[in-house]
């Protein structure tokens, strides 16, 4: 199923479309699916409506999963308890993999759950102007 890039750009709306999405990718019970949801969520919600922050709109947050560093994106997520809340198992099960691995890091089951959602989003292109926003504003951090 392909899905067109809505510009939208109330948070609730914003965080509504990619369940949409991630609901059709797979089964909606999956522990990683559950996950994955939550990773969205929480990025719509550190984008919602705080000045200084890219605005909350779904090209923005199709970026950010995107983004290549998904350490980095989890550590800005931190920052802010309602948008650590949705991710706060996987904040502990990365520290607890870093710290635990003999061989060279992946991020765990993190990293697949990260991976689970890049994959769901695969078909959506924010385009070069919201890669260029969030890679500057993720970066400048």
């Amino acid at each position: 199923m392909e899905y067109p890039l809505h510009e939208l750009t109330a948070p609730a709306q914003v965080q509504e479309w990619f369940q949409v999405i991630m609901t059709d990718e797979g089964n909606a019970d999956d522990f990683f699916m559950k996950a994955a949801k939550s990773y969205l969520s929480s990025i719509a919600t550190f984008y919602n409506e705080t000045p200084g922050r890219p605005a909350c709109t779904t090209a923005n947050v199709a970026a950010t999963v995107l983004y290549h560093d998904f350490e980095q994106v989890l550590s800005i997520l931190e920052t802010e308890e309602a948008a650590r809340k949705p991710v706060e198992s996987l904040l502990l099960a990365l520290n607890a993999a870093r710290t635990t691995s003999r061989r060279p890091f992946t991020g765990g089951y993190v990293g697949d759950v990260i991976r689970t959602v890049q994959f769901a989003l695969w078909r959506i292109d924010p385009g070069p102007q919201s890669h260029q926003l969030i890679a500057d504003f993720i970066v400048g951090y």
